[in-house]
């Protein structure tokens, strides 16, 4: 619920970033379909947003959960322990978001957790450097942190397996906006 209050809070924001990324040769008309649109579609947009948050928690926790198993934990782990692990470390990110979108809502520009929110490059760049944020490696740090404790780890181990579990998943994530970037011409 609080991961879509702040996705609505920080949507003209968004529709402004998006309004920025339109060539200088859009007209008037060009600007005004692009934020109907995007007005259009926010609805579907928070409906469908708990759907894929659960998805992508989900998919991070599988894959932590069998890279701790190849480590060879020296506690029993569950699959659940790493969802539940996932799902409140996900606290830091909305943390993080909450208070982005309150600044931008006071008036406050200027504010950045990662180096994408002041790159204007392609599109690709842009989704790797927002891979890197200070709330992602902060959240990788008490993943890492509990993670060695769930496991019977020692920090470096269970950071490293954070840590890899996270490349994968980055990884793939910028692989799919690749393929949307070849399939659309973006």
């Amino acid at each position: 619920v609080l991961s879509v209050i702040v996705s609505a809070a920080g949507y003209p924001h968004f529709v402004q970033e998006m309004l920025t990324r339109l060539p200088p040769s859009a007209s008037k008309e060009d600007k005004e379909l692009l934020v109907t649109s995007l007005s259009r579609e926010l609805p579907a947009r928070l409906a469908f947003l708990p759907i894929r948050l659960f998805l992508g928690w989900g998919s991070f926790a599988l894959l932590l959960f069998y890279l701790a198993k190849m480590f060879e934990p020296k506690e029993i782990i569950q699959f659940r322990q790493m969802l539940a692990l996932e799902v409140h470390s996900e606290a830091i990110g909305v943390a993080a978001g909450i208070v982005i979108s309150g600044l931008l809502i006071s008036g406050i520009g200027g504010i950045s957790l990662s180096l994408a929110d002041v790159w204007n490059g392609p599109l690709l760049q842009e989704t790797m450097l927002r891979q890197v944020s200070l709330a992602a490696l902060w959240q990788i740090f008490v993943q890492g942190v509990a993670l060695s404790h769930l496991c019977g780890f020692g920090k470096l181990r269970g950071f490293l397996v954070v840590a890899l579990t996270w490349a994968i998943t980055a990884s793939l994530n910028i692989g799919a906006v690749q393929i949307i970037i070849d399939q659309f011409h973006i």
